[in-house]
């Protein structure tokens, strides 16, 4: 389940604050949570490196400094297919595709829980509120105009999500369980010979993965359209 507006289910849920450090000192069990959340996604960017030195067979720093020099996954998922494609067959290629596309996934709850701004509703221990940077920017702007003297709370509340603690656990879970695509992608693609796992074994437990599987099965769906 994602996250819910504020209005109307939760128009009686009692007063909010919204500020830096809310979260932490009065809700430090769901702050936890998203502490995890956003620590786990450098872990994947790493692996996605390491991907693109097997894919380049390089350990250059300039190479691995590029990659993380791109902002954005979309960038980053670009450069990997790019190198994927140049090295690697048809059926791999696909692999990579899927992986990358799991990934995705979790990296937009990534982006909404490490971007967004968050408070607490008073009286409910296990909820968080959450807004969008640009829509918090566009009502602050609106309210300084205004001097504080209108109904301004009534508008923001307008824009205010709700995150169970359940939503938090999901997305955790979802972003562990795109780290573990992350770190077999990154071995399959590095993969020599000699080394104690086989290529095969790797794609074998990637296929097996449910994240990557689903993606696969969608991408070879929508290509036979």
């Amino acid at each position: 389940m994602a996250r819910q507006p504020l209005l109307p289910k939760y128009k009686g849920a009692g007063g909010y604050a919204l500020g830096p450090g809310e979260v932490a000192i009065q809700r430090p069990h769901l702050a936890q949570i998203i502490g995890d959340c956003t620590a786990i996604w450098p872990y994947i960017e790493h692996d996605m490196s390491i991907a693109l030195a097997g894919l380049l067979d390089t350990k250059s720093p300039a190479a691995l400094g590029v990659f993380a020099a791109l902002r954005g996954f979309r960038s980053q998922r670009d450069v990997l297919e790019g190198a994927a494609k140049a090295v690697l067959n048809a059926d791999e290629v696909d692999l990579i595709a899927a992986c990358l596309s799991a990934i995705w996934t979790a990296q937009r709850a990534r982006d909404d829980i490490a971007h967004g701004l968050w408070g607490v509703l008073l009286e409910e221990p296990d909820l968080l509120l959450w807004i969008a940077n640009a829509d918090y920017a566009v009502w602050n702007a609106a309210a300084i105009a205004a001097g504080g003297g209108g109904d301004e709370h009534a508008e923001l509340a307008k824009k205010l999500f709700v995150y169970t603690k359940r939503d938090l656990l999901m997305a955790r879970d979802a972003l562990m369980a795109a780290r573990n695509v992350s770190f077999e992608m990154s071995m399959y693609c590095q993969w020599r010979p000699g080394r104690p796992q086989t290529r095969e074994a790797i794609r074998d437990q990637l296929l097996k993965r449910p994240l990557v599987r689903q993606a696969l099965d969608h991408l070879i769906a929508a290509r036979s359209r």
